[in-house]
């Protein structure tokens, strides 16, 4: 049973403008949304107690933004597609 949920703007039937939306295994992101995919500033937090907190362009961490880990690390810097690129702080 999909238990998924939407809270937030809607565009021509699209999730557009400001939202949350919570997925079955329990992650959730609370931000911007264009046109269905997650674009703009958000917060995304996984069950396990990870976070990332930053931009995002086309369901991906892209732009500055911070990752913080449930033991205390992060990473403060510059995102590409997901993954580092550029410059960063990692602290552990």
């Amino acid at each position: 049973m999909d238990s998924s949920k939407y809270e937030g703007n809607y565009s021509y039937g699209r999730k557009h403008g400001l939202g949350t939306y919570q997925w079955n295994d329990g992650s959730r992101y609370q931000g911007e949304w264009f046109e269905n995919k997650i674009f703009g500033v958000g917060i995304y937090s996984w069950l396990d107690g990870r976070s990332y907190e930053g931009e995002w362009r086309d369901n991906n961490m892209e732009g500055m933004g911070i990752y913080k880990w449930n033991d205390g690390r992060s990473y403060s810097g510059e995102y590409m597609e997901d993954k580092k690129h550029g410059f960063g702080i990692y602290k552990w």
